[in-house]
């Protein structure tokens, strides 16, 4: 029987044989003197046994290797704070929010370590945030349209009158009215009483109100990592169509809209077959953050050959 063994005085590793100690260099020189006496042995002498302990010695040594490899091979990765990547001292240090931290990816959005979406019960976004300071109620045309507001986070989500969430946003600030015309200003009761403070992170990148959208969507290793997600899942053309885009349209309105597919997030815990896709709400002068949201959105195939 062969046992592994550390040396407690070296780094070392010693074999141990029956009866017989070696050290690494005793083993070397045992090799060699048994390889010796194998070359000079007569036959009927002891040859096979000690073959059998060289054999024996080999296979030791090749063993404590592959053990060595397959350790690190089978360790999983660690996901860091709350799934996050990142040690809570990283993220303290990029001004994440640690302690209403959401971590959005192209597969799936959580807050606090927990999954969470749209076209979900609000009750079930109710467990994960709490419970919710306020509703805004919908009337006239848009009864049973309720808004639902997280003031100290500066969270809302749209609730439908079936009761299911059909999308949310990250409020950072609010910018009063300064022309008549600015009607793509949201309705001052639909903005939490409170905005959100610090960053949060978009597939790794941390990003918050004075953050620059088009870096964002110009990031190489955000691009690289998409078109890696899309030849995963298929994809073969029209890779644009999973990338983060920035379009100054030129627009008079202080603010506009980007929206960015989700084709790879995780559907499978839905049974009606949904798609959504991540709505940044950017100041048109300065291309900074001023929300980020998920909605609803409109499937449209990357493989198909005519793009609309």
């Amino acid at each position: 029987m062969i046992i592994f063994q550390q040396d407690s005085q070296s780094d070392i590793p010693n074999y141990y044989l029956p009866n017989q100690t070696f050290t690494a260099s005793r083993q070397r020189n045992a090799t060699k003197s048994a390889i010796h006496s194998i070359q000079h042995s007569q036959p009927g002498s002891t040859e096979i046994p000690i073959m059998m302990k060289i054999k024996n010695i080999i296979l030791s040594f090749l063993l404590g290797i592959f053990t060595v490899a397959c350790s690190g091979a089978g360790e999983v990765a660690d996901e860091g704070y709350m799934g996050s990547g990142y040690t809570k001292e990283e993220l303290d240090a990029k001004g994440v929010n640690t302690q209403h931290l959401f971590v959005l990816t192209e597969e799936r959005a959580t807050y606090n370590g927990r999954t969470f979406s749209i076209n979900i019960p609000i009750d079930s976004l109710i467990e994960i945030f709490g419970t919710c300071e306020r509703i805004l109620y919908g009337k006239d045309y848009n009864t049973g349209y309720n808004r639902y507001f997280w003031d100290t986070i500066g969270f809302t989500a749209l609730v439908s009158p079936e009761k299911e969430v059909m999308e949310f946003n990250l409020h950072w600030d609010y910018l009063p009215k300064e022309k008549e015309y600015d009607y793509d200003d949201p309705d001052p009761a639909d903005v939490p009483a409170k905005f959100f403070k610090g960053k949060i992170l978009l597939n790794g990148i941390p990003l918050d109100n004075t953050s620059d959208y088009a870096d964002y969507c110009n990031n190489k290793e955000i691009q690289s990592l998409l078109l890696k997600l899309a030849r995963k899942k298929g994809i073969k053309r029209n890779f644009h169509q999973c990338l983060y885009h920035f379009v100054d349209n030129g627009s008079i309105n202080r603010y506009h809209h980007s929206y960015h597919k989700l084709y790879f997030f995780d559907y499978t815990t839905f049974e009606n077959n949904p798609f959504f896709s991540y709505r940044v709400k950017v100041v048109t002068k300065t291309g900074q953050i001023h929300e980020f949201g998920m909605q609803y959105a409109v499937y449209t195939n990357p493989n198909s050959i005519d793009i609309f």
